[in-house]
């Protein structure tokens, strides 16, 4: 597939919408809400079309795509617990 020859992103955006429906549920599975699964496909998207140059086509583009999903997913993942931890921490034993 040479979607990094496209220079209007027509390709890339026609790829997108095919895999939308299956990496937003995984991405709502891994996130465990809906709101955060389209913020994490968003950025997924965006990091996606600039790091496309790096597509080299030896896997599937779905494939491609759902890892920098997974990888977005677990990071938003650990924010948010590294966000929980410290607000935990000021918050006095009972």
């Amino acid at each position: 597939m040479a979607l990094h020859e496209s220079s209007n992103g027509s390709e890339f955006a026609t790829a997108l919408a095919g895999e939308l429906p299956r990496l937003v549920h995984l991405a709502t599975r891994l996130v465990r809400d809906a709101d955060e699964a389209e913020d994490v496909m968003q950025e997924a998207y965006v990091r996606a079309y600039a790091c496309l140059d790096q597509f080299e086509g030896r896997a599937k583009f779905s494939a491609w795509l759902t890892k920098i999903a997974v990888h977005e997913a677990s990071a938003r993942r650990r924010r948010q617990a590294r966000v929980r931890r410290t607000s935990n921490e000021g918050v006095a034993p009972a």
